[in-house]
């Protein structure tokens, strides 16, 4: 039997932050190689979150009443609405959904129980992308969050 995706990723980043990176003696490939396996356990752990519909959701209800520009024919329409998209075009309709509430913020003509919402909502996408990158990231810190 094959071994999973996820059995091979962290096998073979076990490999290169364990045994090959304490037999090299050169300390920038050393470096290098180490930098390699933490960035296989980025994408194990991106792979395993698997929160395409989450994050669509989110953006869904961040961009609440702000959708006009949106027409029911684009990508990021059918995204929002719960369709799988393959990763680069997630990340590129992502990347356009950001830009979206970037300018959204931006108009500043939020009203207060919006804005906390969507801080609540970002505080969530924020705490998600960093368990993401750095495992050890403890959530239930207390975050100031700007007033």
């Amino acid at each position: 039997m094959r071994p999973d995706s996820e059995t091979l990723i962290r096998g073979v980043a076990a490999f290169l932050g364990g045994e090959l990176a304490l037999s090299i003696s050169d300390r920038a490939l050393r470096f290098r190689v180490t930098v390699a396996a933490h960035l296989l356990g980025v994408a194990l752990r991106d792979l395993r979150r698997g929160d395409d519909e989450e994050t669509a959701a989110a953006f869904a209800r961040m961009l609440e009443g702000e959708l006009n520009w949106l027409g029911c024919e684009t990508d990021a329409w059918a995204w929002l609405n719960g369709r799988r998209l393959e990763p680069s075009r997630a990340d590129a309709v992502r990347g356009e959904l950001e830009y979206q509430l970037t300018q959204t913020i931006r108009r500043g003509d939020l009203d207060p129980d919006r804005q906390a919402a969507l801080r609540s909502e970002l505080m969530a996408l924020l705490v998600n992308e960093l368990a993401v990158v750095n495992p050890r990231f403890d959530p239930r810190l207390d975050a100031e969050t700007p007033e």
